[in-house]
């Protein structure tokens, strides 16, 4: 987030959709109770309001649930399964966690037929490397809409494999 006017910004709330995907659903998703909040770009937990002074930025990561269809759970489960004899609800992944499992798999939690390459050291330190065909790909995309103390609104679209305002 940059504040390029003259004024210092506060923003006191936010609305997290998804608002399209290549699939027979309506949209847009309110993702009010998957919504997991903010974390700064050391890690930490950031809360509201953020408040920018002008001519600042500020660099806040959403962590936003997903729903993974069964049938991908369990292509990513069963080599997971492979490699350490349990299920995947005996672990707290991280996201790099799910994304080595995943190209073990070689499907993304969408869906989508991946390639890539899996190592893991000595030390169990996991390495990969990935990729996707995204012109057939189906994938969320996101809007995050906040809302400043003076009642303006600023909108930005995400999704995961594809960068916008670059």
């Amino acid at each position: 987030m940059s504040n390029i006017s003259d004024n210092t910004i506060s923003l006191i709330d936010y609305k997290l959709e998804q608002v399209a995907e290549k699939s027979p659903e309506s949209f847009p998703v309110q993702y009010n109770k998957m919504n997991q909040g903010f974390i700064d770009e050391d890690g930490k937990i950031s809360s509201m309001p953020f408040i920018i002074k002008s001519g600042e930025s500020r660099l806040v990561y959403i962590k936003t649930g997903i729903i993974i269809d069964e049938n991908i759970y369990l292509k990513i489960n069963d080599v997971y399964k492979q490699e350490t004899c349990r299920n995947l609800s005996h672990k707290k992944f991280t996201y790099k966690d799910l994304q080595y499992y995943t190209v073990k798999a070689r499907i993304d939690i969408y869906g989508n037929s991946i390639e890539g390459e899996t190592n893991q050291n000595s030390l169990g330190e996991k390495s990969f490397f990935s990729s996707i065909e995204l012109e057939n790909a189906v994938y969320p995309i996101f809007s995050l809409t906040f809302k400043s103390a003076k009642g303006n609104y600023f909108t930005h679209q995400y999704s995961e494999y594809k960068m916008n305002n670059f």
